[in-house]
């Protein structure tokens, strides 16, 4: 039985955590601040508080860390408490607490980080070895309070933060994630003065007196041992307020007992070009879902569009349409009359549009050749279905 990987956490924890974790490596000088000299010019000090230089657990007040001079890492307080050896592969994060971190090349600023119940010595170990023992139920990532200032836009969220983790054992001693995944709650997207006049979208927004665009999101995975087999899901949620809403589901079969054989080779993919197409035959689509929901964000695209065309966007909308329906007669010839209808009302009104794909059975990824020759193939095999709601 194969062991899954809650890989997804680790690229955004291990972010926040290198420099932390690079910069403790040798015993602090006697100074105002305590100041840790470390090697490639990387430097920790910190105005008040104690550190295990072993387990990296201490409490610090006031810290900074920098790189060949340049400050990347400023934060009010920080909190560790670990056990094993930093850096080494047992280095495991009981708890850590972060308050007011500044990322200044970054313009970020994070008001909260935590962690809890992390084997953060898995993080730079690049094989697609068993994580288990990684992360426990009881584990978590969050960050509150984010905000930052991008090239023409203000953001800030609320929170991101891990999604509950849930383990099963299907057999005695193999453990594997069967549920986890991130959330987004309260970003705002402010687009700054100076794009007024220049961006033709947010003229548009602020025309319906939309000064900022605020979103929520979910991103999803789950996993199900069953006497048959094992499926993997995979879903995305957005919700952009007052605008849209976009949800995705997609579930494999998997043949497990391939994927297990294949999946040390796609530790380094360039030498097993081969088992990547192994792999395609030994996932399959059972079901898939894709809704989305136009509650005003349709019309702000199509005036955009419309006015850089020079027509109206009523016009706009009609060719639009047309240019669906030849594309969907073109690619689609046999099923023209099933999908073209509930596109052309999206394009039209708006409303809500969903496609769904109930095959009869589960169609491997390998089918995927066949259905890029003969599309109207995709229709019949994956039972694809449109349809609209005003």
């Amino acid at each position: 039985m194969m062991k899954l990987s809650p890989r997804p956490l680790y690229p955004v924890v291990g972010a926040l955590l290198w420099a932390f974790v690079m910069s403790i490596m040798t015993p602090p000088m006697a100074s105002a601040r305590t100041v840790l000299q470390l090697e490639d010019g990387v430097v920790l000090s910190f105005a008040d508080g104690d550190i295990d230089i072993r387990s990296g657990s201490g409490e610090l007040y006031d810290v900074e860390i920098s790189e060949d001079g340049e400050v990347t890492l400023i934060a009010d307080y920080l909190n560790i408490d670990a056990d094993g050896t930093i850096g080494e592969d047992d280095w495991y994060i009981n708890d850590l607490l972060m308050k007011n971190a500044l990322v200044p090349a970054a313009g970020l600023f994070i008001n909260r980080v935590e962690v809890r119940d992390l084997l953060v010595g898995a993080l730079d170990d690049e094989t697609m070895a068993d994580a288990q023992g990684v992360v426990t139920e009881q584990s978590l990532f969050r960050m509150t309070n984010m905000s930052l200032e991008a090239e023409e836009a203000l953001i800030s969220i609320d929170e991101i933060s891990s999604l509950p983790i849930r383990l099963g054992e299907p057999i005695p001693g193999n453990i594997v994630v069967t549920e986890g995944g991130l959330a987004v709650k309260g970003m705002t997207v402010m687009p700054l003065e100076q794009t007024r006049g220049r961006n033709p979208l947010v003229d548009k927004f602020a025309e319906r007196g939309l000064n900022a665009v605020s979103l929520d999101f979910i991103l999803m995975t789950t996993t199900d041992m069953t006497e048959t087999g094992m499926y993997v899901g995979y879903e995305f949620v957005s919700d952009i307020h007052d605008l849209a809403a976009i949800e995705f589901a997609i579930r494999f079969a998997v043949d497990e007992d391939v994927y297990a054989r294949l999946l040390p080779l796609l530790a380094a993919p360039e030498d097993n070009a081969m088992a990547l197409l192994g792999l395609s035959g030994a996932i399959a689509v059972e079901s898939s879902r894709l809704v989305i929901d136009d509650s005003g964000l349709g019309d702000i695209a199509f005036a955009v569009a419309a006015e850089e065309e020079g027509v109206s966007e009523a016009e706009y909308r009609s060719m639009a349409r047309m240019l669906a329906a030849d594309g969907v007669g073109a690619t689609f010839p046999e099923n023209v009359a099933r999908l073209l209808p509930p596109i052309e009302a999206m394009l039209k009104q708006g409303g809500r549009l969903t496609a769904t794909a109930t095959p009869d059975m589960p169609v491997p990824l390998t089918s995927v050749i066949g259905f890029a020759m003969y599309p109207d193939l995709a229709i019949s095999q994956l039972r694809i279905a449109l349809t609209h709601q005003p």
